[in-house]
């Protein structure tokens, strides 16, 4: 019976996390579209390379998400109320925050490459393409656990998601820098600016996290 419970927990927390993740993302770049539009300002993202940025920053890292082994407090948790959706407020106050970080740092990236480094208008979009496919990916590690430390959950324990970022972020180069693949996914070459950016952002986005998580574990613990 313990085994049972502990791998249905198991299951869901897996169900959990893979949805997280991918209402995040999809999220952050309905936002930055959204806020963009509003303030009209050229959109930052062609449809190609939205299409592109779900097919590799989405879909691999949510299938290792599914595959993650059991964290450490699994069977040190309350039971769930069985009246309690997936989706709670809480869970969907995480989703909104990372969404709205991730695109922020996205649109900071285009209105700096656009409007202070003056690069023409595919440059600049492709140096936000760059930066919120890398936070997309880098943040799959964060979303390993909706409230453990990234530091605790560490990044090595899951092969699969180790494969997943690995494979999703050649892609990623290979789009960028591959003649003809970029010209149909209307991406162009980028510069040192956009991987200083990128990282700047990477590390942004993992401190936000880490605060969101401690606030998360003040306020309830648990999810």
């Amino acid at each position: 019976i313990v085994e049972a419970v502990e791998e249905g927990r198991h299951v869901f927390d897996n169900i959990l996390k893979f949805i997280v993740y991918l209402l995040s993302c999809n999220g952050a770049e309905i936002f930055l579209m959204l806020i963009c539009t509003i303030a009209n300002i050229d959109v930052p993202l062609s449809v190609m390379m939205i299409l592109w940025a779900n097919i590799i920053a989405d879909i691999p890292p949510a299938m290792a998400l599914g595959v993650e082994p059991n964290e450490k407090d699994l069977m040190q948790r309350n039971p769930r109320n069985p009246k309690m959706g997936v989706i709670t407020k809480v869970t969907w106050m995480v989703i909104f925050l990372n969404s709205m970080i991730i695109a922020a740092l996205a649109l900071a990236s285009y209105c700096i490459s656009l409007y202070v480094l003056k690069f023409p208008l595919q440059e600049a979009r492709s140096m936000t393409f760059t930066t919120l496919t890398t936070l997309q990916l880098v943040h799959s590690f964060n979303a390993r656990s909706v409230h453990q430390s990234i530091f605790t959950t560490g990044i090595t324990s899951n092969r699969w998601m180790i494969g997943a970022f690995i494979v999703a972020f050649s892609l990623m180069i290979i789009g960028i820098y591959a003649p003809g693949i970029s010209t149909w996914l209307e991406l162009t070459f980028v510069g040192w600016q956009s991987w200083v950016m990128t990282i700047v952002g990477v590390v942004f986005l993992i401190v936000f996290v880490e605060i969101e998580k401690f606030v998360v574990r003040r306020m309830t613990g648990k999810f």
